[in-house]
């Protein structure tokens, strides 16, 4: 491609985007109503998250959450490169400082991490290695022969 073609592309990206993330104009060309369809869904997508991870703070502003969240996702897109926890400290941020949250709140939850590192079905362990850094799951559940141990309807 020619400068010509790739700056034009990138504009398109650009408008795209910022009618997508930001509230902006729909570009020509696209339905503007099924850019705002796909623009609630990324709102909701980021607020779901955001909300995952800081839970406490969703049960202090209670019905405020989505109006604050929508709010503050319009006013401060999230930038290339950003990751949802930081995304949801700036959330917590940004909502602390207009003193709608205490400072408890306004802390991301850890407990997401913990249960991501404990979630490993019990049973399922490790054994041995086929070959170097593989690993065979399998599982500790008793077996027995279909039928034998249930009761009979009557």
């Amino acid at each position: 491609m020619t400068e010509g073609p790739r700056e034009r592309l990138a504009q398109a990206q650009s408008e795209l985007l910022a009618a997508l993330l930001a509230g902006g104009p729909p570009p020509t060309g696209f339905d503007e109503r099924l850019l705002r369809v796909e623009a609630r869904s990324l709102l909701a997508k980021r607020r779901g998250i955001v909300a995952m991870l800081n839970p406490e703070m969703v049960d202090e502003l209670g019905d405020r959450f989505r109006p604050l969240f929508d709010e503050y996702a319009l006013t401060h897109p999230r930038t290339s490169g950003s990751r949802a926890r930081e995304d949801a400290a700036a959330f917590a941020t940004w909502a602390g400082e207009r003193g709608e949250i205490s400072d408890m709140a306004a802390t991301p939850s850890r407990r997401l991490g913990r249960l991501k590192s404990a979630v490993r079905p019990r049973f399922f362990r490790r054994r041995g290695t086929s070959s170097p850094g593989a690993e065979k799951m399998v599982t500790d559940l008793p077996t027995r022969p279909r039928g034998v141990g249930e009761q009979e309807a009557t």
